[in-house]
């Protein structure tokens, strides 16, 4: 019953119910087909509906009638040719039967008596004269659309009887578009910030071009590929950082709206460590006084808008053993993707170190002297030795009774924030003892001078030999030896003023250790050398 039904979409189809003729009895059996059984003696036609539904979801059904025909035994000879329905859901050729419906009353057999017919697009179609079977090829491949022929058949009884019928032909695509010669691939690409949607939606252009390029389609030669895709920037799902992946949906569609969908995912990854925005110099030769300030570096990251910084300083400077030096500053920076970088500094220091000499007289009668209170406040890592003289100490403290008239040298070296420094100190010890109205016990000379308008040690002082008729001449030196202050007749007045001889250029010398040489004129008393203090508190 159903063999000239068929479904557009290539469904399996079924009769799912009948109705009851006029004139007979339908059944329908287990295996879908249905019989009719006329009244006793009824002659005529008679009619029926059936219906068919598909086994899609939803189904789709439809209702067809059929109309049969009882014939007296003594009727003429007939043959019956059937209209038939062929169904392809792709282009191309279609291949069918047209006896599949046919029948004759009598049994005779059937025979097909147009072998070459022409459809109603002008193809050729060949049809067995004995299996009815036949090929139908479109003349163009991309052939959508329907198409008819009729054909004639004849039995072959005594008294030949012939009947002809039509055959529809349909065609139409339910093949999606191929993509088997794309290679659209997931992608990884660099991260780059704030570049990263227009890298992003580059390479989702770039697919779309290519799919259009690489898809085909069995029923359209031209197919040149009708592409969309989902792709959104806002739809990035982050890692760390700026990066994170997309994933884009592209769908192929050909022109009967079928599709084929690719899924493609783009992988933003942030492989790089961040970067200094200035050049760090890596190897540097500085003197030990004049080793560079660290640097301010900043550091930029293409994916992470913070960049952590660590940043450690090494000396290989052994004050034990002092020797020319290596300063190692090292700064390691890591992302908010865990990459991380090492930039390092090296800096070779030369040693130097700074000799400052002072000179002194004193008589072998005058006591012990302490060589400690010729140094600078600082220095406290050293050890007095005799450099030159027949003489004992006692650490810092030495005694010039009983010793040789002459010249005694000592000297102390210190580390001095990576410099050596050396006071070396010249006594001449004499003889000239005198006692005088005015002893060098006497005298009270400053140690700090801290000029800062609070009252309190606002000038280099001598004091203590205001009426012993003495004239003060003064002389101040910075530890580099330069003469920073003179006068012959000093009068307790210098307050830190410099001159264009110290170093700095402002009004004031820099806060720091000075050494100053008294001759006090008149006295018999040897010059004072020492050192003192200058600060701003």
């Amino acid at each position: 019953m159903i063999a000239n039904d068929f479904d557009p979409d290539g469904d399996t189809i079924s009769v799912t119910e009948t109705t009851t003729p006029d004139n007979g009895t339908v059944t329908l059996n287990p295996d879908g087909t249905i019989t009719y059984t006329p009244n006793p003696g009824f002659i005529g036609e008679d009619t029926f509906t059936y219906t068919i539904c598909d086994d899609a979801n939803p189904a789709l059904c439809d209702t067809a009638t059929v109309t049969v025909t009882i014939q007296p035994t003594d009727s003429p000879n007939t043959t019956n040719a059937n209209d038939d329905a062929f169904f392809a859901s792709t282009c191309g050729s279609l291949t069918g039967n047209v006896f599949v419906n046919d029948n004759d009353i009598e049994s005779d057999t059937q025979t097909i008596t147009t072998t070459t017919v022409i459809t109603t697009e002008g193809v050729t179609v060949i049809i067995d004269a004995n299996t009815g079977e036949f090929t139908y090829t479109p003349i163009s491949v991309d052939f959508i659309g329907n198409d008819s022929f009729v054909y004639s058949i004849c039995d072959n009884n005594a008294d030949q009887a012939c009947d002809q019928a039509t055959v529809y032909l349909s065609i139409t695509d339910s093949t999606p578009p191929s993509i088997i010669n794309c290679s659209i691939n997931d992608e990884t690409i660099e991260c780059a910030g704030d570049d990263n949607e227009s890298l992003a939606t580059a390479w989702n252009d770039d697919n779309i071009a290519a799919l259009e390029l690489c898809a085909t389609d069995a029923c359209d030669s031209t197919f040149s590929g009708q592409v969309t895709s989902d792709y959104n920037f806002d739809n990035l799902v982050s890692t760390c950082g700026a990066s994170g992946t997309i994933t884009v949906t592209y769908t192929i569609a050909d022109a009967n709206d079928n599709t084929t969908e690719l899924v493609a995912t783009l992988t933003i990854a942030d492989t790089v460590a961040p970067t200094p925005t200035t050049d760090i110099e890596e190897s540097l030769l500085a003197n030990c006084e004049s080793v560079p300030e660290v640097p301010t570096i900043e550091f930029t990251d293409n994916c992470s808008s913070s960049v952590n910084v660590v940043f450690e300083e090494t000396s290989s400077f052994d004050e034990s053993n002092p020797s020319d030096y290596e300063i190692v500053r090292t700064w390691t920076v890591n992302d908010d993707c865990d990459n991380s970088a090492t930039y390092t500094q090296t800096i070779s220091v030369t040693l130097n170190d700074f000799i400052t000499t002072l000179n002194e007289r004193a008589c072998s009668d005058d006591g012990t002297i302490d060589l400690n209170d010729y140094l600078e406040n600082d220095q406290v890592d050293g050890t007095w030795t005799i450099t030159q003289g027949n003489a004992n100490l006692d650490e810092s403290t030495f005694n010039p009774e009983n010793v040789e008239l002459g010249n005694y040298i000592f000297s102390y070296t210190s580390a001095n924030n990576g410099c050596l420094n050396t006071t070396e100190v010249v006594i001449e010890i004499h003889d000239e003892c005198i006692v005088l109205p005015c002893g060098k016990d006497d005298v009270v000379i400053s140690k700090v001078v801290t000029p800062n308008g609070d009252a309190q040690n606002e000038f280099f002082t001598i004091t203590g030999v205001e009426t012993c008729g003495f004239v003060v001449d003064l002389k101040i030196f910075n530890r580099w030896g330069a003469k920073i202050y003179e006068n012959s007749n000093y009068q307790n007045n210098w307050n830190g003023t410099s001159h264009k001889s110290s170093v700095g250029g402002a009004d004031k010398v820099p806060n720091g250790t000075y050494y100053y040489i008294i001759n006090l004129k008149n006295s018999g008393l040897a010059p004072i050398a020492k050192a003192f203090y200058v600060g701003s508190k």
